[in-house]
């Protein structure tokens, strides 16, 4: 069984793939414990179902006219990097021929040799500063093996790494450590994306003018937050 948070279609709101039709299907749950995430209740709580395999793709068969399945969380790759995971992927495969997947993924848990049987998948990747109190990024993320997992995990597939900009005292700070990421993982600029921090219309609007300048004169991708800016805090969309 896995624990799903959510499945619903809809346009892709931020990234690469901003303005695409797509279904997300949400996992339950997350190594991290991020202040300013924004699907809380993906991670903590008893806001999920129980489904198998069966369900889930009952589910997809909702949304016949859209081919691209995004899979979140959470950390989806809790799930995900399992012999279950694998089959529930070659199901999906099998049954919706040509289907296109992306992982929305904190990275940590990223191993190539679980990706291999996804046949058309794009990485998002969103490197976390802050979580919890016990949290150190480079520990985590600026070491010789995550690196080398990295370049592994990429190798030959779509990606793009997707920076949340903090706003306010830890903006600075924020802008370090992401040129830090960036320097130590020789990540081309073109593949980056910088979205505003905030979780209403209002956050948002306040600091995209601030952030995109700071894109422009890096030469970093900006993206928007679209659904965001569409809906404000609505879920599902």
């Amino acid at each position: 069984m896995f624990r799903i948070s959510e499945i619903f279609s809809a346009i892709q709101g931020e990234g690469r793939s901003i303005g695409q039709p797509v279904v997300f299907i949400r996992f339950y749950g997350c190594q991290l414990s991020c202040p300013w995430c924004d699907s809380k209740y993906a991670i903590a709580g008893s806001e999920y179902i129980e489904m198998t395999s069966d369900n889930i793709i009952e589910e997809l068969e909702k949304y016949p006219q859209i081919d691209t399945y995004v899979l979140t969380g959470g950390e989806p790759l809790l799930q995900l990097n399992t012999d279950q995971g694998k089959d529930l992927i070659n199901r999906i495969q099998t049954e919706m021929p040509g289907c296109k997947f992306e992982i929305e993924t904190n990275g940590l848990l990223l191993n190539y040799k679980k990706l291999v049987n996804i046949k058309h998948l794009q990485l998002n990747i969103s490197p976390k500063f802050y979580s919890n109190t016990n949290f150190n990024w480079w520990e985590k993320y600026q070491t010789p093996e995550m690196k080398k997992t990295l370049k592994e995990a990429l190798f030959r597939r779509e990606y793009q790494f997707k920076f949340v900009l903090e706003s306010g005292d830890f903006r600075d700070e924020c802008i370090g450590y992401i040129k830090e990421f960036i320097e130590y993982h020789e990540v081309n600029k073109r593949d980056v994306y910088i979205m505003s921090e905030g979780q209403t219309f209002d956050e948002q609007t306040s600091r995209m003018k601030e952030d995109l300048e700071f894109c422009l004169a890096e030469g970093y991708n900006y993206t928007p937050r679209m659904h965001i800016l569409v809906y404000n805090q609505r879920r599902g969309v």
